[in-house]
């Protein structure tokens, strides 16, 4: 399609800046099914950092052995893309692999603490990178340097855990020993410092803006096949999961009050007015129903 086209092109002009000794007539072609019909259906897609590491990594011979979020330009540029933390929620329950991820991503990263998810870096060796040179780096199967010691370090503190207690492990003073040389080796080494955060008892206990915003979100995807009916007129004949929808939203809303900043309550506020909605029209609904039955 065109736009995997022009992603070609942005990705040969990325890597003849990084590299000089480009050879001549490099063509990158991005070719997927899967991705076309997502392009198609419109699906947010943010691969553009992934397929350089793909094309960069076919030129240097260094393979690549990471899950890589985020999007490049032409100038090396590595930056989240939209509906970031939506895309880190979907990743599911991560098996040790590293997470690259842009070095931007550290002002909403701690909103995994504040959610009470430490857990997610160990799952997962979160990195940040500042730029596509480092992106390439440590997205290397066998990086280089300091990096080397500092993934093999983690890799054993990791499977030492074991079934264990995320919170309890660490809080062993010499595990807090391991994570912080690991960290002190790779300051990008981010599930090192967030897991001493974690283990110091420091760990922030409110969410940023923009994750509070698609945490409510998708706290209320339940509500979605009542927008649905609404929208194309149809009669809504499953009364009863009106209620059922109701009590899950409210649930789900209510449940992040505590983690909301006092500025951000106007987003609980109009999550709330939605909530109220569906009670409205559960309460109109069974009301119709009872008359009828009159």
């Amino acid at each position: 399609g065109g736009s995997l086209g022009q992603m070609g092109m942005a990705i040969r002009s990325l890597l003849a800046k990084q590299r000089p000794n480009l050879p001549a007539g490099v063509r990158i072609a991005i070719t997927s099914k899967e991705l076309a019909s997502a392009l198609e259906s419109k699906k947010r897609q943010s691969i553009s950092a992934a397929a350089a590491v793909l094309a960069s990594s076919a030129l240097s011979g260094r393979v690549p052995d990471a899950v890589i979020l985020g999007t490049v330009d032409e100038s090396g540029a590595f930056k989240m893309p939209t509906g970031f933390w939506d895309q880190l929620q979907a990743l599911g329950k991560g098996t040790g692999q590293r997470l690259v991820l842009p070095a931007e991503a550290a002002a909403v990263l701690p909103s995994m603490l504040a959610l009470e998810k430490p857990g997610f870096f160990m799952e997962y060796e979160v990195l940040l990178a500042a730029d596509f040179k480092q992106l390439a780096e440590f997205s290397a199967k066998t990086p280089e340097g300091p990096l080397a010691n500092a993934t093999k370090e983690f890799r054993l503190i990791r499977e030492r855990a074991g079934n264990q207690d995320v919170r309890q492990y660490i809080a062993n003073t010499f595990v807090k020993q391991r994570l912080g040389a690991v960290y002190q080796e790779a300051p990008a080494h981010f599930s090192a410092k967030m897991l001493l955060i974690q283990a110091a008892g420091n760990r922030p206990t409110l969410v940023a803006k923009t994750v509070l915003a698609s945490e409510l979100r998708r706290a209320l995807e339940p509500m979605v096949w009542l927008v649905k009916f609404q929208n194309d007129g149809s009669e809504i004949e499953e009364t009863s999961k009106i209620g059922q929808t109701y009590e899950l939203c409210r649930a789900r809303v209510d449940g992040l009050e505590r983690y909301a900043e006092k500025n951000d309550r106007s987003l609980l506020d109009h999550a709330r007015e939605l909530v109220i909605a569906i009670r409205n029209l559960d309460r109109a609904t069974r009301t119709r129903g009872e008359n009828y039955v009159v």
